[in-house]
């Protein structure tokens, strides 16, 4: 999922190709979220409940809305914005990447870090420390016997590491809070040297 950072970038002005088309079809999805969902577009965009009611009122929608509606039903953001007629859901992140892009985003896209939580530990706590420089194939992961060992007592040492406000905050993170931060991750591995390196780290862990 994006973050802010990349949503405070976005402009507000009106990109859809068919006034009537969009007023209709912003209507339709909005409808069909659940209460939590509606709540979230407002969340990951910041918007307020004024400009969604002005797009179904008027038919406007701009790259913020289309892509906060696309990230939560899943919807095709073209579809939302009228330029084309082909409603396609379950629309995989490479879309609404695509979308964002074509409306001249891609600078935007590639200069967004995403925000994820990164605990700061002492060196020694970790041999792979210079991952960083590394590239995946590089990495020097312990045998298949030991990682998982290995792994367990990495997490006991950032875990020490961490204050119980920060402890608190990732024990109460949820399965979708998690997902979303995946999601996030994915995104910037594409554009980032260090993110595939996490991304392959991860993959590690949760496989043994």
């Amino acid at each position: 999922m994006y973050n802010k950072e990349l949503y405070n970038k976005l402009k507000q002005t009106n990109i859809s190709k068919d006034a009537t088309k969009t007023r209709e079809r912003v209507k339709a999805v909005w409808m069909s979220l659940d209460k939590q969902q509606k709540q979230e577009v407002f969340n990951i965009s910041d918007l307020k409940k004024a400009t969604l009611e002005r797009t179904c009122r008027l038919g406007n929608i701009s790259a913020i809305l289309a892509t906060a509606l696309a990230e939560i039903s899943r919807v095709d953001p073209y579809y939302l914005a009228a330029q084309t007629d082909m409603k396609q859901e379950d629309i995989p992140d490479s879309t609404i990447e695509s979308f964002l892009i074509d409306h001249g985003y891609k600078n935007v896209i590639s200069e967004t870090q995403s925000m994820y939580y990164r605990p700061e530990y002492p060196e020694d706590y970790l041999n792979i420390h210079s991952i960083s420089d590394k590239s995946p194939e590089h990495f020097n992961f312990p045998s298949e016997a030991g990682s998982s060992a290995f792994f367990n007592q990495v997490a006991t040492n950032i875990l020490s590491s961490l204050n119980d406000d920060d402890k608190s905050a990732l024990e109460s993170m949820s399965e979708d809070d998690m997902l979303y931060l995946l999601k996030a991750i994915n995104l910037r591995a594409r554009f980032n040297e260090d993110a595939k390196s996490t991304i392959v780290l991860l993959k590690k862990i949760l496989i043994g």
